[in-house]
This record gives structure tokens, C-alpha cells and sequence, in this order.
């Protein structure tokens, strides 16, 4: 799947997220849009690499929030799906990539991993 527009990435969340009655998931979701959505009106040469943490971060965010509640085994509350998505944001990437085998993570050289 080629992604082309930041309208065009959301689409696949804003369906996902209107499946479900969660309004502070719903509005931690709107927020981090539209702060996704501000980053790329404003990156520059100057800020590029910063932007790219902070976009792939809310991806992961996006990730991990999707992830659990699709697959709420736990019962979790909104208010833990939503912490649980701002601590492991951060790290998920790396989490990804040793569940993959990739032990040596310092080796790996890409943006994914700012």
C-alpha cells in the first residue's frame, strides 16, 4: 500500500476509530491528527529530522492505540489504552523489530528508528 497524503493515511484511522464509542480515545485521536497534520504544514530543512521523530512517533502512538483496542484482552480503560500509547510510543519501533529477531538494534540504520 502506497501512502500519498497525510488525508490518505488518516483515512484508514478515522473509520477505525469511528467504529468504537470511546470519546477520550476519540479525542486523544483528533489532537494528535491534527498535531500530525501541523508538523508536516511546517517542516523545513531546518527541522526535518525533529518532524520525522515526532511524525513517527505519532504513528507508533497510532499503532499502539489501534492494536489495543482491537485486541482488548485486558479490559483496559480508554485512559490506560491512551497512557499505555504515549509511554511505549517512544520505543515501539525497536520493540517491533526485536519481536523480528533483530537483537542487535544499534546496527540498524534508519529513520524509523530517531
Amino acid at each position: 500500500m502506497t501512502i500519498k497524503s497525510a488525508n490518505e493515511y488518516f483515512l484508514f484511522f478515522d473509520d477505525f476509530f469511528e467504529k468504537y464509542n470511546y470519546p477520550l480515545i476519540n479525542e486523544y485521536y483528533i489532537t494528535t491528527k491534527e498535531n500530525f497534520i501541523k508538523l508536516i504544514q511546517n517542516i523545513s530543512t531546518k527541522n526535518a529530522f525533529a518532524t520525522i521523530k515526532e511524525l513517527v512517533r505519532i504513528d507508533a502512538k497510532l499503532q499502539i492505540l489501534s492494536s489495543l483496542i482491537d485486541d482488548n484482552i485486558f479490559k483496559l480503560s480508554e485512559t490506560e489504552i491512551i497512557r499505555l500509547a504515549e509511554i511505549d510510543s517512544g520505543t515501539y519501533y525497536e520493540e517491533i523489530f526485536r519481536m523480528d529477531g533483530m537483537t542487535n538494534i544499534s546496527k540498524i540504520h534508519s529513520l524509523i528508528l530517531l
